[in-house]
């Protein structure tokens, strides 16, 4: 984005900058298909397919051959997958009705319940409906998380401020040279803003950058729907009307890359496990590109038939309701697993109880760590005594946060959550 603003900027006195501009463009994708022939075979692909000796190879490649290194990450590999059958078991048992049962009639009644349970395949079937929709089912409250981020990723005016500067600028009163010189300005703040984020938000967590994000978004949207009315109002001078223009403008993009540009793909990769991620990443990718071709195609006709000033005000209204979907569903996702995230929105969403399995395999994960499953036999005892282990290391599941608070309550030997 950055270098088509400034191809921009030097062609702007061209009369057919245009066709300069897309014939530019040719070299990228070209560039871009050579170097991918050059790329090693996903690591945790391999390793799902049980290519140990593959992937071990393609660990050599990206450490570098560094052997120590790529025996480590084939160790967590290992690990993840382990952790990925407990939380199948955990899924199997909260849609298997006979989980609560006596172990010797949950032995016998096994062959009915793995036939109605989900498939825990390494990936999930295309041409299995029931498995799809039990899927869905099971991770709803991630999936409508994601999925209205991804609306207000393209609806609060983000991306509309990065595609139509120019003609922001040109109605707030800007010439040409002028409008390419900042539109150059915007692209380099885009560019530094997202070094920012991806530098720091590891460090200081999703929810932060993404309510910072959304809080600075705001304001500038508001600065914008303020200028460009008094503007329109005659009530402010031009060149001042101008400078705030532009100022709004900046935030608007600094905000954008601090909260959506690179945190939507970071919790879209956190929320859900990988046997169902890539599926999920092209439903979302599909979703998005409708998003951007509604917003994109109203943007031009809204502000031609309303004006900047009301165009603003309903991309304002958009930023408000996000920032309150954002303080009261949306989660931590740093340092927890899918299963952890699943279970808190669906008490945050649908005030539901996590499945038993969920508690049994992480412990209480409040701090306690007390493994109350191990009294069940079978699958739930070896999830209950990794979870008594691993309670501490994976944080609270249900801990104190922004919003709803939650606190785990004991019966009789089981967990439930209760919204208080």
């Amino acid at each position: 984005m950055f270098l088509a603003y400034v191809v921009y900027l030097a062609l702007a006195s061209e009369d057919h900058a245009w066709r300069i501009m897309f014939y530019s463009g040719i070299a990228f994708p070209i560039f871009q298909s050579v170097a991918v022939t050059t790329l090693p075979e996903s690591p945790k692909w391999l390793h799902s397919r049980q290519r140990r000796s593959d992937a071990l190879q393609a660990l050599l490649r990206v450490h570098g051959g560094n052997q120590d290194a790529a025996n480590r990450a084939l160790k967590e590999l290992d690990e993840f997958e382990e952790q990925e059958r407990q939380e199948g078991l955990c899924q199997q048992q909260d849609e298997d009705p006979t989980h609560h049962q006596h172990p010797n009639q949950q032995h016998s009644a096994s062959p009915q319940a793995s036939a109605s349970a989900p498939k825990q395949s390494q990936s999930l079937p295309l041409g299995d409906c029931n498995a799809v929709l039990a899927t869905a089912s099971y991770w709803r409250a991630p999936m409508v998380i994601i999925f209205v981020l991804i609306f207000f990723t393209f609806f609060t005016g983000g991306i509309n401020v990065r595609i139509y500067a120019p003609t922001i600028f040109r109605m707030a009163g800007m010439g040409t040279r002028q409008r390419a010189i900042m539109t150059v300005v915007l692209g380099l703040v885009k560019v530094c803003s997202t070094g920012l984020a991806v530098w720091r938000i590891d460090e200081m967590g999703r929810r932060v950058f993404f309510t910072a994000g959304l809080g600075l978004m705001t304001i500038s949207c508001l600065l914008i729907v303020l200028t460009t009315a008094a503007l329109a109002g005659g009530s402010i001078h031009e060149h001042l009307a101008q400078g705030l223009v532009v100022l709004g403008c900046l935030g608007y993009t600094m905000a954008y890359q601090l909260s959506f540009g690179p945190g939507i793909f970071v919790l879209g990769s956190e929320m859900f496990p990988p046997r169902i991620r890539g599926r999920l990443l092209g439903a979302q990718t599909f979703f998005g590109a409708i998003c951007l071709a509604t917003t994109s195609e109203l943007f031009p006709a809204l502000v031609e038939h309303m004006g900047l000033a009301a165009t603003f005000s309903i991309h304002l209204v958009c930023c408000l309701c996000c920032l309150a979907f954002l303080f009261f569903a949306v989660v931590e996702t740093k340092g927890h697993s899918p299963e952890t995230i699943r279970t808190r929105l669906e008490v945050v969403l649908f005030s539901s109880k996590p499945c038993r399995g969920a508690g049994h395999a992480y412990g209480h994960e409040a701090g306690a760590g007390s493994g109350t499953g191990g009294s069940t036999e079978g699958p739930a005892n070896a999830a209950g005594s990794r979870g008594q282990a691993g309670g501490k290391k994976d944080g609270s599941i249900l801990g104190r946060q922004r919003g709803p608070k939650f606190e785990m309550v004991e019966r009789n030997d089981s967990m439930s959550t209760e919204m208080v």
